[in-house]
């Protein structure tokens, strides 16, 4: 199996089981608990990751 591969059905088991415990996988603009990789810095800009991401943020309460 490919990385690119293995990395995309990890994204998508995460996705599934973060929703079955009941986060709300929207963007915490649109009233969610979940920003993926991208969006890290955009919302938390002074979030102190530098090149570093994971590869989702879980918040509470935005």
């Amino acid at each position: 199996m490919s990385k690119k591969r293995a990395e995309s059905r990890s994204r998508y088991y995460i996705r599934e089981q973060a929703q079955k415990r009941g986060w709300n996988l929207q963007h915490p603009s649109r009233g969610g608990n979940c920003l993926e990789e991208q969006e890290i810095i955009n919302h938390f800009p002074d979030i102190g990751l530098g090149l570093e991401r994971p590869d989702f943020l879980f918040s509470v309460n935005g």
